[in-house]
Formats: C-alpha cells, structure tokens, sequence
C-alpha cells in the first residue's frame, strides 16, 4: 500500500524523545520515497516546527492559516489570538532578545537556534579580538 496522502494524527503522543525522532524520521524516508504528501494532525508545535513545510492552523473548525512554517510562527500576536504557542526554542530567544542580547527571534528549530547562537558567539568574540588588538 503506497498512498498518495498520507494522514497521521498525532504519531508521536506519548513517545519517548527517542522514539518521537526515530518515527518521524521514518516518516521523512518515506515521503521522499515515494514523494508522498504527509499530512501530521498535531497539538505539538516544536514536533510540527521541525518537521513541516506548511502549515495549516485551524480555528473551531475553520482554516484560520496556511503558510510556511516561518510565516506562522513569525505572527506572535496572531498566534494568542489564536490560542496556539511557539515552539519551545523560540520562546527562548524572545527571552533572550528582551534580556538585550542582539539576536534574531526567527528561531523555529533547534537547529536554526544552534546556529543562531553560535552567529552571536563569533560575532561577541570578534568583538574581543578587535578590542584585545588596539
């Protein structure tokens, strides 16, 4: 059986972290296969935020938005009003930025906040190289 579409709603409630990415991953595999659509029903934001291309965002059963995952995310206000939470990552950096530090808040994935943080260290330690050289 190899479907066009495929639909899974919520695959990875109560998963352990192990398991949660050895399921998706397999999930990956097999849409790039076979160039399925996979559609992923889901309350888990970090999981979706990671892992989608689109979102779909329902509102007491209506389509309130579909976009790209940095196109949702990046509508904070949007996002209370309609009762949905950032990932756990962004969350973060929005508290990082109001502590001051000069960093980007479009921060969806762990791996794009890895880097992030790691834009801020070089830049900090260039910063420290120039000041050590006068």
């Amino acid at each position: 059986m190899k479907p066009e579409i495929l639909i899974l709603d919520e695959l990875t409630v109560g998963l352990d972290p192990l398991s949660k990415k050895d399921i998706l991953n397999k999930i990956k595999c097999y849409q790039e296969s076979l160039g399925s659509t996979v559609i992923m029903v889901s309350h888990d934001v970090d999981m979706i935020a990671e892992n989608a291309d689109k979102i779909l965002v329902l509102d007491h059963g209506r389509v309130a938005k579909y976009d790209t995952v940095n196109n949702i995310f990046s509508n904070v206000d949007e996002l209370e009003t309609l009762g949905l939470e950032l990932p756990e990552v962004t969350k973060i950096f929005h508290k990082l930025k109001e502590q001051g530090f000069p960093i980007n808040t479009d921060i969806y994935t762990i791996e794009s906040g890895k880097e992030e943080l790691l834009r801020l260290f070089m830049k900090q330690e260039e910063g420290l190289n120039a000041k050590s050289s006068n």
